[in-house]
């Protein structure tokens, strides 16, 4: 059985005395990250605790003294109808985002660590009213207590590297924030806190928003220890486990989540209703109906072992990457087995790969897997394969320089943005041969789901969804600043990939 789910657990500190323009980008953020995890289906969990406000409600007897926060909700999920609100038509103060800090700090200590994966501080402000004097003590037990947790302080604007590829990159990155703007008081204290504490980053909103769904304690891999066998004489002792696990958009339920009774109606007359018993079942095969009883139907079904064995070796050519579409990829490893490195290095050197099948559990549908060998790591990479009933159609990879042209501003964007993309264009090509886009894929969440869920949230609060909505939201505003590596396969002479 896989694993139980574990969750995130967050306390969001937001400011509603901020500047009219950040504001209105504030509100946005919030409530794009609340669609996201609520339309994600996710299972974690948030506190919202509002800075700045006119009145006061802590509990907390060590901060009787407190001012101008609110603690607007328990642990609660992150449902953007609920969290809206709170921070509309709000009444303002002036208070102390260091005490919210601290607050919000000794509000975790309460939470039951059991089942939660990474803790996480969120504080978003433009620090327009902030204090100018603050207590080196409540400083000093903010920076002793972040040992754990992550802090994400969004709205500053700094300076970015060039790529941002990896949980490292990011943690040197925060070891030296530099501003763009004047340093004031509030941000020199905010420097202090996030270069002085392990997971702690300062950026603006649009980056920090990705950074809080994709810098965090990354979920732990489980092993599937079943062998890897060539034959019936040899067996190979490995690991497998999933690193990338596909997304899909959310599917449309009905209300009440429950299903309607079944009803069976001929295909040529849909008004005419079929009694169940005389439903026979069967396949399809070149264009005819072949009608199965339902004994021979079981005999359809898999009543195999759980097993992981090779049934065929292919060029890597041959593998098409149009079909590499299955549900992630997986690290196959050898267990320091002398077998396993001699396949490894054997399959590399000839340019080919393995194609295995993998039954997860007993009499579970077979999979099939193509495993290309990476020597340097010493690993196998898994990519599950589709079935051929599964492919619409013959897939041809063609030159990007053969595509028709479209004319019209509302393509010119996107166009653009796969120009840089074509690794045809010398420009677009580094010192390493790769090409630079956008923030990693473990750093950013795909671009498709982001316009799913903002139109998700629209129709949430009641708003109608009109066409020109679905256009990416300045897509290369916000990809172009940071790029990234995309490794490509190097082509042939013939025009296949290698």
């Amino acid at each position: 059985m896989p694993p139980a789910v574990k969750k995130q657990v967050s306390v969001i500190i937001f400011d509603v005395n901020c500047e009219k323009e950040f504001q209105e980008e504030a509100n946005k953020c919030l409530m794009n990250i609340c669609s996201t995890k609520w339309f994600s289906g996710s299972k974690d969990w948030t506190k919202l605790i509002l800075l700045n406000t006119a009145e006061t409600n802590v509990e907390n007897p060590k901060f009787q003294k407190a001012t101008h926060l609110l603690e607007a909700t328990a642990l609660v999920e992150y449902d953007p109808k609920l969290i809206l609100q709170y921070i509309e038509d709000v009444k303002v103060g002036e208070g102390d985002w260091i005490v919210a800090l601290a607050l919000a700090i000794e509000s975790l200590k309460t939470i039951d660590p059991k089942g939660v994966l990474a803790i996480q501080l969120l504080l978003i402000s433009d620090f327009s009213h902030a204090p100018t004097d603050f207590k080196r003590n409540q400083i000093t037990f903010v920076l002793n207590s972040l040992a754990n947790c992550f802090l994400y302080v969004l709205g500053p604007k700094v300076k970015v590297p060039t790529h941002l590829s990896s949980f490292d990159d990011v943690q040197q990155w925060s070891k030296k924030v530099e501003f763009v703007d004047e340093e004031t008081p509030s941000l020199a204290i905010v420097k202090e806190i996030v270069e002085g504490t392990p997971y702690s980053v300062v950026c603006d909103l649009d980056l920090g928003e990705q950074l809080f769904y994709n810098y965090r304690n990354p979920v732990p891999l489980q092993n599937w220890l079943v062998p890897l066998t060539v034959g019936t004489e040899l067996a190979i002792p490995t690991k497998t486990k999933r690193f990338l696990r596909a997304t899909y958009p959310p599917r449309i339920k009905e209300e009440g989540g429950e299903r309607g009774e079944w009803s069976w109606h001929l295909s040529n007359d849909v008004n005419a209703e079929v009694a169940y018993d005389n439903v026979v079942g069967g396949v399809f095969r070149h264009g005819k109906f072949v009608p199965l009883t339902r004994d021979v139907e079981d005999n359809f079904k898999s009543r195999e072992a759980r097993c992981f064995k090779i049934v065929a070796f292919t060029e890597q050519r041959n593998v098409s990457e149009a079909i590499l579409c299955g549900n992630g990829s997986l690290y196959v490893e050898g267990d320091n087995s002398k077998n396993f490195e001699l396949l490894l290095r054997l399959l590399a050197e000839r340019k080919m790969c393995a194609i295995a099948k993998r039954i997860y559990l007993a009499n579970c549908r077979p999979t099939l897997f193509a495993l290309f060998p990476n020597v340097r790591d010493g690993v196998f990479v898994a990519t599950s394969l589709p079935y051929r009933d599964s492919v619409a159609g013959a897939i041809v990879e063609q030159d990007l320089r053969e595509a028709p042209a479209v004319d019209g501003p509302a393509v010119s964007d996107v166009y653009d943005f796969l120009g840089k993309l074509d690794v045809t264009k010398l420009e677009n090509v580094d010192e390493s041969g790769s090409v630079r886009v956008p923030l990693n894929g473990m750093l950013s969440d795909p671009i498709r789901l982001g316009v799913v869920y903002r139109q998700l949230q629209r129709k949430y609060f009641g708003d109608d969804i009109v066409s020109e909505d679905f256009k990416s939201p300045r897509m290369l505003d916000d990809y172009e600043p940071y790029l990234h590596l995309f490794p490509a396969r190097a082509t042939d002479a013939d025009g296949k990939k290698s």
